[in-house]
Parts: C-alpha cells; sequence; structure tokens
C-alpha cells in the first residue's frame, strides 16, 4: 500500500491519494473489492458508529456539533488505471463496494487507485481524531476488508480494533512546520520552508496508528529489541528508574514472545486509556493506595504488553479475542509475580489497623482477575468466551472476557505445567509470524506438547459459561492413605485440584481429570489433617465452602466472624457484617441503626439483613428485614429466580406504627441481546399489613389487611428511546383491581426530553366502602407501603406537596381526586431548554352512581436531578389558572428523594 497524505490541521482535513495491490488468495473469482472506509462512520447519526455508541450510553457523538464531526469524500477509484463505479449502502456508509474493471482470478492481483478528503472527527467520541492541537489517528485510511469464503462486513463499532492481515506500507505525510509523528513505522524526515515530509516505511504492519503532536516530542527510550516511544512517562519517578524498567519490561516480553518484527513499538497513555487497569486509573489520587512507582510500572506494563501482543500476534479479535487478550492477562499476572511477588490488592492500605485482618486485605494483588470474574459469574452477567466480539456488553468486552481468558492460561499452566505452557506459546507465535493464526491451531501445538486431555479447554471453557462447583462428599484418613470421595455439582467436566494439608503447609497436589457425578480417588497419607478441593483458588468455583474435610471434625468448623466493614467471602468462616442504617420521615425522626447482614462481595444464593433502628421522634424501636434465597439457572430463558420474605416496623401517623410481612416470588427473564439494559420480570408477592390505631378506635378493614399482588414489569433502558411497562393486579378480601403503566422518553438530539405516560386502573370487584383502596388522581394511595413518604399521612403543609408519578399522575389535587370503578390518564412533559420542561396531564375517571368526569392540567415541571429532585408548578387547569388562587405555593409540589440508593446509581451514572 502506498499513501501520499497531507494534513490540513486548521480544518482537520486530510488530503489522500492511495495506490493498493490487492492480492486474491482465495478459491473464488472476485468482481467486487469491499473496502473499510472508516473515516466515514462519523458522517451522520445513522451509521453503525453512531448506533453503536447510543447502545454505549454515550451522547458525546448524538448531541455533536457539525463541525466536530467526520467524514470521507471519495473523489474517484480507478481499477488497473481505468474509473470504475462504486457505492456505499445506506447501512453501511463506512463501506466501499467497488466494481472492478475486471475479473480478479485466484491469485491474480489488481492495482486500485483512490483519491479522497478526510475529514478528521474530534477524538472525544472514540478517542482517535483531534485533540486540541494534536491528532492521533486510528483507522484513518481506506483500507481492504478480508474476503474468506465471503467479504467480511465489519463495520467501525468503536471496539478499538480493525482486523487486518499484515501490509507493506509506503507512506509520504506532509504536515505543517512544528509538527511531529510517531509511530511504529521507520521514519525519515524532510522539513522545508512552511512543511514537513515524513516518510514511513513498514512492512508485514497490522496497525498504522499515528500520534501528530505540534512542538511536542515523545520519549524514545534505546530498549532491546526495540526501541520504546512512550508519552506515558511520570514526572514522580526518576527517568533513570523509568528506562531501567521499561528495559526490564522488554527483555521480559522478548522472553515469552519472542522478538518483535519491527525496530519499534509505540506506547501512547491514549492505548492505556482505552483499557486500563480501573482501580489504578480511577481511585482519587489522594486516596491511592499504592506508590507512584508501583502505579506507573503497572500501568505501563499494561499498555506495553498490550502493544506488543497486537503487534506480533495477528488474530481476528472478533472471534478469537479470548486468546489474544487471555494472553495479555497471563504475561501481567506473571510479570507481577516475578517482580512484584507480594503486592496486596489494597496496596498500603492492607497494613492499615482495623483493614489488615479483613480477608479482602490479604489478597494478592493478582487475584483480583479471579475476584471480579466471580462477581460477575455468580450473578450469571458473564458472557461465553467465544461470544461475537461486538455482541459482547461492555463490561464483560473491558473486564470480565479478559479476565476469565487470563485465568484460562493460569488454569492450564497448572494442569500441564508452566514450561510446557511458556515453550508452547513462544514456539506457536515464532512458527507463525506474520501470519494470520487461530486459537485452535494454539490448543491443538499445547495439546501435541503434553501426555494430558486439554479437550475440555475449548469444550467447557472457552464455549460455554458453566460454572465450577465440587464438594467433597466424604474422606477415609486410614494410616498410609486416604479414600476421597468427590461430588461434581455442575454440568462442566474440567480438572479438579485436590490437596492435602498439614496445617496450612501444603503436602501434596493431586490433579483428577473432569468428570460427572461422583469420583473416587486415593491419595498418599504424608500427616495429613484436611483434605481441600482448590485451596489455592487456582480456577474461578461458584462455591468454595464445601471444599474442605478435616481429619478430626471440630464443633465449629466455621465460626462466627463479625465484621465493621464489608468482606470478601471467608469460606471458612460465618461472616456478619454491621453496616449503618439512616434514614427520616416526620413521624420516626431520624431513623438511626444497625444492619447484620451476610452480603459480602461474592454473591451466596441464601443472604439475609437484620435492621433494628431507633426513630429519634417517636422515641422507639423500629426496623425492618429481608431473607432472600436467589438461584441462576444456567442454560434457560430465566437469568433469575428469587423467594424470601421481608417486613417492617415504622410508623404512619403521630405516635401510630405500622406493621408489614411479605413473602414473595420472583422471576428474572434473560434479555436476548446482552448488550441491552433492562427488566423483565415477575413478581408475586402476599401482603399482610396491620396498623396500630388511636387509643379507644375500633380497627376496621382499612387497619388490618391481607393482600395479594401478581406484578409484570418489562424495562428497555436506552438512552434515546426508553421504554416501561408495568402491569399489575391486587386482589383482596373486598375488591381486585387491575393496573397498566405505560412510559415512554424520548431524547432529542437537541438534548431536550420527552415523555410520555399512560395509566389505566379499574376495579374488578369492588365492595368496599370508603376510598381507602380507590386509585387516586393526584396523590398516590400508598397502602402498601411501598413509596418513601416523608409524611404519608399530611393533608396540609409541606409535606403534602410531596409528589409520586403513580395512579392518576396530576399535580393539582382537585375534586373529586378518587375512582371506585376506573381511571385512565396521560402525562406528558416536553423540555424547553435545561431543566425547564412543560407538563401537560388529562384524565377520565368514573365512580359508582356517577357520570364520567373529564380533567386536565398543564404547568411547569423544574427537572434538576430526576427522580430526585424536581418540582412541580401548576399553571392552569379545569377551574382556571392556578397562579390566581391564593396560596399558589400550596400547590406547587416536589420530588425528593433521601434513599442512598438512587442517589448512588444517578452519580455512577455521572462517572461512567
Amino acid at each position: 500500500m502506498t499513501i501520499k497524505a497531507k494534513l490540513v490541521p486548521d480544518k482537520s482535513i486530510l488530503e489522500i491519494q492511495q495506490k493498493i495491490t490487492y492480492y486474491n488468495h482465495s478459491k473464488d473469482t472476485l468482481h467486487q473489492i469491499v473496502l473499510r472506509n472508516w473515516g466515514n462512520s462519523y458522517k451522520n447519526d445513522n451509521t453503525p458508529l453512531a448506533k453503536r455508541l447510543l447502545e454505549d450510553y454515550k451522547t458525546d457523538f448524538y448531541f455533536s456539533k457539525k463541525e466536530d464531526r467526520g467524514y470521507s469524500i471519495v473523489h474517484f477509484i480507478k481499477s488497473n488505471q481505468q474509473e470504475t463505479s462504486f457505492h456505499s449502502p445506506h447501512h453501511l456508509q463506512d463501506l466501499i463496494f467497488v466494481n472492478l474493471s475486471h475479473p480478479l482470478y485466484p491469485n491474480d492481483s489488481t492495482k486500485l487507485d483512490l483519491n479522497y478528503t478526510l475529514k478528521i472527527p474530534n477524538a472525544k467520541f472514540t478517542g482517535s481524531g483531534k485533540k486540541g492541537i494534536d491528532f492521533y489517528l486510528e483507522d484513518w485510511h481506506i483500507t481492504p476488508a478480508i474476503y474468506t469464503d465471503k467479504w467480511q462486513l465489519d463495520s467501525h463499532q468503536n471496539l478499538n480494533y480493525q482486523y487486518k492481515l499484515p501490509t507493506n506500507y509506503s507512506i509520504e505525510f506532509t504536515t505543517p512546520i512544528g509538527y511531529n509523528i510517531h509511530s511504529n513505522f521507520h521514519k525519515q524526515k524532510t522539513t522545508g520552508n512552511t512543511t514537513t515530509t515524513y516518510l514511513l516505511n513498514g512492512k508485514g504492519i497490522t496497525h498504522t496508528n499515528l500520534s501528530i503532536a505540534l512542538l511536542r516530542s515523545y520519549l524514545e527510550v534505546p530498549t532491546y529489541p526495540a526501541k520504546i516511544v512512550t508519552n506515558f512517562i511520570s514526572n514522580k519517578i526518576p527517568m533513570a528508574t523509568q528506562k531501567m524498567r521499561m528495559q526490564q519490561m522488554m527483555f521480559f516480553l522478548n522472553d515469552h514472545l519472542s522478538y518483535l518484527p519491527h525496530t519499534k513499538i509505540i506506547v501512547d497513555q491514549k492505548i492505556y486509556n482505552q483499557n486500563p487497569i480501573y482501580e489504578l486509573k480511577y481511585l482519587p489520587r489522594q486516596l491511592h493506595p499504592f506508590k507512584s512507582e508501583f502505579k506507573w510500572e503497572a500501568e505501563f506494563f499494561k499498555a506495553l504488553v498490550s502493544q506488543y501482543v497486537e503487534q506480533i500476534v495477528n488474530v481476528n479479535k472478533n472471534e478469537d479475542y479470548w486468546f489474544a487478550e487471555g494472553l495479555e492477562i497471563y504475561l501481567f499476572t506473571k510479570y507481577m509475580n516475578l517482580y512484584h511477588p507480594n503486592a496486596k490488592l489494597l496496596g498500603r492500605l492492607s497494613n492499615v489497623w482495623g483493614i489488615k485482618s479483613m480477608n479482602i486485605a490479604k489478597q494478592s494483588f493478582n487475584n483480583k482477575f479471579n475476584m471480579v470474574n466471580q462477581i460477575t459469574a455468580r450473578e450469571n452477567l458473564d458472557q461465553d468466551l467465544d461470544t461475537p466480539y461486538n455482541k459482547l456488553s461492555n463490561y464483560n468486552k473491558k473486564v470480565v472476557s479478559p479476565y476469565k481468558s487470563g485465568i484460562g492460561f493460569l488454569y492450564l499452566k497448572e494442569y500441564i505445567g508452566e514450561e510446557i505452557l511458556d515453550n508452547s506459546i513462544y514456539t506457536f507465535i515464532s512458527n507463525n509470524r506474520g501470519k494470520s493464526i487461530h486459537s485452535k491451531d494454539f490448543l491443538a501445538t499445547l495439546q501435541s506438547n503434553t501426555d494430558k486431555d486439554i479437550s475440555w479447554f475449548q469444550k467447557e471453557w472457552i464455549n460455554t459459561k458453566k460454572k465450577i462447583d465440587h464438594k467433597i462428599i466424604d474422606t477415609n484418613f486410614k494410616k498410609d492413605s486416604v479414600d476421597i470421595t468427590i461430588k461434581n455439582k455442575r454440568s462442566i467436566t474440567t480438572p479438579v485440584l485436590v490437596y492435602g494439608l498439614k496445617g496450612k503447609t501444603i503436602k501434596s497436589k493431586t490433579w483428577v481429570d473432569g468428570f460427572k457425578d461422583i469420583k473416587k480417588i486415593n491419595i498418599k497419607n504424608d500427616s495429613l489433617d484436611k483434605i481441600v478441593l482448590n485451596y489455592e483458588n487456582i480456577y474461578p468455583e461458584i462455591n468454595y465452602r464445601n471444599n474442605w474435610d478435616n481429619k478430626k471434625p471440630k464443633l465449629f468448623e466455621r465460626p462466627i466472624q463479625i465484621s465493621l466493614l464489608k468482606d470478601l467471602n471467608n469460606p471458612r468462616k460465618n461472616q456478619v457484617f454491621l453496616k449503618p442504617e439512616g434514614d427520616y420521615n416526620y413521624y420516626d425522626g431520624f431513623i438511626l441503626g444497625v444492619s447484620v447482614q451476610n452480603k459480602a462481595f461474592l454473591h451466596q444464593n441464601l443472604e439475609y439483613a437484620l435492621k433494628p433502628t431507633y426513630s429519634t421522634a417517636s422515641n422507639s424501636l423500629t426496623g425492618g428485614f429481608n431473607v432472600d434465597y436467589s438461584v441462576f439457572p444456567e442454560n434457560t430463558i430465566i437469568y433469575q429466580t428469587n423467594f424470601g420474605v421481608t417486613g417492617s416496623n415504622y410508623h404512619y401517623a403521630p405516635e401510630l406504627n405500622y406493621n408489614t410481612v411479605a413473602p414473595y416470588f420472583s422471576i428474572s427473564f434473560k434479555q436476548k441481546d446482552f448488550r441491552a439494559l433492562g427488566t423483565n420480570k415477575i413478581t408475586a408477592r402476599f401482603l399482610v399489613i396491620d396498623k396500630e390505631v388511636a387509643a379507644g378506635t375500633q380497627k376496621t378493614d382499612e387497619d388490618d389487611y391481607h393482600l395479594f399482588k401478581l406484578d409484570y414489569l418489562f424495562k428497555m433502558n436506552k438512552l434515546i428511546h426508553n421504554y416501561q411497562l408495568n402491569v399489575n393486579t391486587e386482589i383482596a378480601t373486598k375488591f381486585s383491581k387491575l393496573n397498566v403503566d405505560f412510559r415512554y422518553r424520548h431524547l432529542t438530539n437537541q438534548k431536550r426530553p420527552i415523555e410520555f405516560r399512560f395509566y389505566g386502573g379499574a376495579f374488578i370487584t369492588n365492595n368496599t366502602s370508603s376510598d381507602y383502596f380507590s386509585i387516586n388522581q393526584h396523590t398516590a394511595n400508598d397502602y402498601l407501603f411501598e413509596l418513601p413518604y416523608l409524611g404519608r399521612s399530611e393533608t396540609s403543609g409541606i409535606l403534602s406537596q410531596q409528589y409520586f408519578k403513580s395512579q392518576g399522575g396530576f399535580v393539582s389535587q382537585n375534586n373529586p381526586g378518587f375512582a371506585n370503578q376506573w381511571l385512565t390518564s396521560i402525562n406528558t412533559s416536553v423540555g424547553i431548554i435545561r431543566w425547564v420542561e412543560v407538563f401537560n396531564n388529562v384524565s377520565l375517571l368514573k365512580n359508582r352512581n356517577s357520570s364520567a368526569f373529564f380533567d386536565y392540567e398543564t404547568g411547569v415541571r423544574l427537572n434538576f436531578i430526576p427522580n430526585i429532585l424536581e418540582f412541580y408548578l401548576p399553571i392552569y387547569n379545569k377551574e382556571g389558572f392556578v397562579t390566581q388562587q391564593d396560596n399558589y405555593i400550596n400547590n406547587v409540589r416536589f420530588v425528593v428523594t433521601l434513599k442512598a440508593q438512587p442517589i448512588i446509581k444517578f452519580l455512577k451514572q455521572q462517572l461512567f
């Protein structure tokens, strides 16, 4: 490929002339060639990239100005020096289909000449483009798509990856004087009066990233076997130390992966920022538990190993990402174990009093890969490692899948031996230098170098998301041996590692090949006093608590451990955590207490929380409890099933409390697309509610009642089009009703939200004599005690103005206000500017022995923080202008949330 490019910085434009010699290595005769024109991905909102960014909850591109976007204008394409026709489909604007002037037969070649203008986008969208006065270019020129038995139509989807075959490049790149180009290419520089011309050459290049900086040079470190070119340096560490560490890293990688095919390797900080070590990058500097030198070294090696593997391993990442990314994690763990064997997950915090006794403080720095993988796997949020790269959820793509891939290499290392694995990696990469490789070929190489059967690795570890859980059923300690019976509680058939221990000393390690159901083995008794499965956490298990058996059973096999802070699960302890609790309502005042719970970092099937509290205003003990048992089924459409019971005791009026007990059962269904955020859930609850009444007052059906509620909730959380449907039915002794609540939210590209809500509620039967259970038009009648009212019994004053968009959803508190037959309403809201919106509500309700009643209202909504801090100012309703009424301020309604969970959720959305 030959490229002649000229940069016009003030217009963010590249003028490009390009020649491509394309070789047909397939068995088919080609009549057209598909070219990837990824510069055109930034053209409008209809490109695959634009849609992907919205799926990723990134709004910068959707709300961007036209001048910040990019595009590509192709002036002509010639095939063998004859101008030819070409087109880009509407749904694939970043691909060009070129009609060849002559058929291209197998083993033949053709020449394409292209002339086009590239408008460089702002780098804030994907990291590639213009950033300030500098430019960082990825996938900036047109490249041929890959052809096997058909064209691979891979569009730009912000995956920081494009699969390209090794190509020979000759590039002439002209910039205004003062700009420096940094890359992996061999570089020659010629400076004129106003421009600088760079000649960039390289053979077998797969990544043509260019960093173009104005009056700013990168550090060039003459390391072996290739020079490091980088801007990833620290001003807190002596330069000599940084250079020494860089050479140390290069020696390490050269020993494990063989030499680089190029003379330079560029390590740009942007590369690291795309896939950082999250706990090192995002933790505030003031709270950082790691020394500056350790932090920089870990981060730099993470970026370097990524670039090294990328240059030396030519793999189709969309299909075989696990091999490249798992190799990076494996090498990272080896490097850290070699040079920082005592590094802890919490850094210096591991030595702080009150923390150092915690289980998480004892974990090594590298154990984070296993821990994060387990947190996700236990909640059934992980995906198979053979899932196409562009189908992975963001969290799986960035964190979980690379971690599981790396753990797979560590698993193999222990099973077949470190020397066999490392030699196989080195030999495989050396023998396939410059070739497109496949992970199955690597596994075949590995199998040829060991007598052990590793077919389970592809079949079980890569192709499924099955979980591991083995249990010791029985042990029989004899004089010279130990008989052990192991049960496989899952369907996965991976190897099991059996340890023989004396105290904490490992006396023996025995691998048992994968099996189903029951396996009996016999090991040598070398003064052993306990048998443990997977003692060193070599591979992740869904349950570690059943992995132990002592020679002499103890009265308390798992003693109770009480901690003030949430901790990592310890399978040898019954952990109890004390969590401070705080809340407020008008009748209880400040509610202070402590939650006694067993919820650790890793999810457990059975979790409980007991919350005894003291209410300052009522001067009484209050509180609640929750016991939940959850199951995450495998290979079904069900994501999670829960059943349990909740209860609470608080005040609903001055000196009058209420008690609720609610056993429940719920089923959550899996999303068809793992990248889609949403909920699809059915919940059944039986509520027992008992309200205290004033002395001398007779209890009625409104004070002591039972109710069954069946609820279906469907949510599709998207930035631009957000849907929610809630259908529920309530069945009690004297009534039954059906409710439908549908909500839709659209965000325009002018950042103006448009909201629509339809509510319909109807009694199926109603033998009640009051409006206590009726459908409310303006103030949700929370007889189920589900809403966080600050003063639920107040009929006047500021607390009576608290608002929840529930039932009728009206703001104005007009008569009749209740419906004992049916009620329908439509609530809309349209953004005007920033947090100022206009709302409109209409309703139609029907009471027994009365005609249907129509009502409407309009006003202004100040939506400062959605669902946390809002104000509703009614302007006009059926009775006229509300603003002209006396005491208008009493008609203003507000939304305020004091609960920690929704506030934390909002902050997370803003940060990430």
